[in-house]
C-alpha cells in the first residue's frame, strides 16, 4: 500500500469537504459516508486521520479558532 507523503494535505481536504457538507446539510445530517463519497477516498483513509465525525468537527473548530487567535 502506498504511503501518503503529505498527510497534512489529506487532512486539509477532509476538513474542507466536511465543512462544506456540514454547512450545506447540517452536522446531524452528514455522515462519514457522505464525506467519503464527496472526497472519493476510502473510509479507511478518513479513519486513519480522524476517529469519528465528532473528531472531524473538533478539528474544524480548532482550525477556526486558530484563524481567530
Amino acid at each position: 500500500m502506498a504511503r501518503n507523503k503529505h498527510p497534512e494535505e489529506t487532512v486539509a481536504k477532509i476538513l474542507d469537504v466536511s465543512m462544506r457538507l456540514f454547512t450545506e446539510q447540517g452536522y446531524e445530517h452528514t455522515t462519514i459516508q457522505d464525506i467519503v463519497d464527496a472526497l472519493g477516498m476510502s473510509k479507511g483513509a478518513i479513519y486513519h486521520h480522524f476517529k469519528s465525525k465528532e473528531d472531524v468537527m473538533d478539528a474544524l473548530i480548532d482550525r477556526q479558532m486558530e484563524k481567530i487567535l
